[in-house]
């Protein structure tokens, strides 16, 4: 996640659990949704999980799949 703007972020207390590999994880995106359209068309998100909270105005995403 991306942005021109900055993205605030409020993390979690909760420390990530250990996967098989030895790599950190840090929980699901349990809440992605639009909080709000600024006049000139720019959208707020905010996105919420186990990791915590964020919000972040027009972000650039992106998703890769693994097997």
């Amino acid at each position: 996640m991306s942005s021109d703007h900055p993205i605030t972020l409020i993390r979690s207390e909760t420390p990530p659990t250990v996967d098989p590999d030895g790599t950190a994880d840090y929980g699901n995106i349990d809440l992605f949704h639009v909080v709000n359209q600024d006049p000139d068309g720019t959208l707020t998100w905010e996105i919420v999980g186990d990791w915590g909270h964020a919000v972040v105005a027009d972000p650039a995403a992106s998703l890769v799949l693994c097997r």
